[in-house]
């Protein structure tokens, strides 16, 4: 797919006084999408964007004349009561999404729905590094204004191709959010546990798995592999109510969420299967932070049983896609009760329906509050308001 991108200067964080303002250049080939507030909490915020970081330039089997032609900068949503910024790695088998509650912001000048690449420069990672809770820090998101506050102005424009893996990989993901998963709810000391233990390792043996026991009424056991070291996650819950057992691979990509540690309050765990993608959830207030890892580390999200991910149950009839695009036309997010409610749709249709439009790109599930956020992914296929 080829696509258009142009920034007025390069993302960058400003010392202005006493206080911090980050400025993230939107692509101006894409509607207008502002945002403009104080963050509440700077030091929860600021490694979030690290670890978001973190994974736009993590790669384990790419190639660096892959990487030299993948464009991986990130997607910024712009929603009444969430801002959510998603990334994928560069090998394409990690997701990473930051969600912002508006309860996370105050001072609020401007709230301009919208979907947006944003520039993710060095400078921009330089600058989160040295916030610090004793300075305000400001977001602002706007295409109007970065020429004249920022002094350096620089255009960058080019007409990229995004990876097919790229495009259907974001769609595959937020398709796999709504399949049926065995729910974890993990003690942050717990998850720290294991990682300061895989940060330790390194081997090339097989098998390289985490292995889950869920046993009803017992803490969630994990064993690493090939060493066979077993956590018993005591302070930790989980909700399978038969004995089961679930591999998964890919287990060092966990290490991305080394920088959210301090902030997490819990982390929610969705397994969906022995070989299949897993989520992670960290709460971290106004904040959370989702990670999602493809079944297996070498493969990219699209290699992860596409006709299990991404089929829609039940495919739509044409007069009832126009009937959902015309009910979403103009909102900002829905819940699947809404559509039943006002269409008459049973709830198989109206998760089908959202399930079509999310591998389309027009759809963002947001697995806490299990609305679907309208974002045009691909401006040609937004939907756009009633006339």
């Amino acid at each position: 797919m080829e696509a258009s991108i142009s920034y007025t200067s390069n993302s960058q964080a400003i010392l202005d006084g006493d206080r911090t303002a980050l400025y993230f250049a939107p692509n101006l080939y894409r509607p207008p999408v502002n945002l403009r507030a104080r963050i509440k909490d700077v030091l929860p915020f600021r490694d979030a964007m690290l670890a978001l970081r973190d994974c736009i330039v993590s790669e384990l089997y790419v190639s660096d004349r892959e990487i030299a032609d993948r464009q991986n900068d990130p997607v910024i949503t712009v929603a009444p009561d969430r801002v959510f910024f998603e990334a994928f790695s560069r090998d394409e088998s990690t997701y990473a999404r930051l969600s912002l509650k508006v309860a996370a912001l105050t001072e609020i000048e401007a709230l301009q729905p919208g979907c947006t690449n944003i520039d993710f420069s060095d400078n921009l990672q330089r600058g989160l590094q040295q916030m610090r809770s004793t300075r305000p820090t400001y977001l602002d998101v706007r295409r109007e204004e970065v020429a004249v506050r920022v002094s350096d102005r620089t255009v960058r424009e080019a007409r990229i191709v995004l990876p097919d893996t790229w495009v259907q990989g974001f769609l595959e993901v937020q398709s796999a959010l709504r399949l049926p998963a065995v729910a974890l709810t993990v003690h942050p000391q717990d998850l720290r546990n294991l990682l300061a233990y895989l940060k330790q390792r390194k081997t090339k043996i097989s098998p390289r798995s985490l292995r889950f026991r869920l046993e009803p009424g017992q803490p969630p056991e994990v064993t690493v592999e090939p060493w066979n070291q077993m956590f018993c996650w005591q302070r930790s819950q989980h909700a399978a109510n038969i004995a089961t057992e679930i591999r998964i691979w890919g287990r060092r990509r966990l290490l991305l969420l080394e920088k959210i540690l301090p902030h997490l309050k819990q982390v929610r765990v969705l397994l969906q299967g022995t070989g299949l993608p897993s989520f992670w959830i960290g709460d971290l207030g106004n904040l959370s932070f989702l990670l999602g890892l493809s079944a297996w580390t070498a493969r990219d999200w699209t290699e992860t049983e596409p006709d299990r991910v991404a089929q829609p149950t039940t495919p739509l009839s044409e007069s009832q896609r126009n009937e959902l695009l015309h009910f979403l036309a103009g909102k900002v997010s829905v819940v699947h009760h809404e559509i039943t409610l006002a269409l008459g749709w049973t709830d198989a249709e109206a998760i089908a329906g959202l399930n079509e439009l999310c591998l389309q790109g027009r759809v963002l599930l947001d697995p806490e509050t299990l609305h679907y956020y309208v974002r045009d992914l691909f401006p040609e296929t937004a939907i756009a308001p009633h006339a």
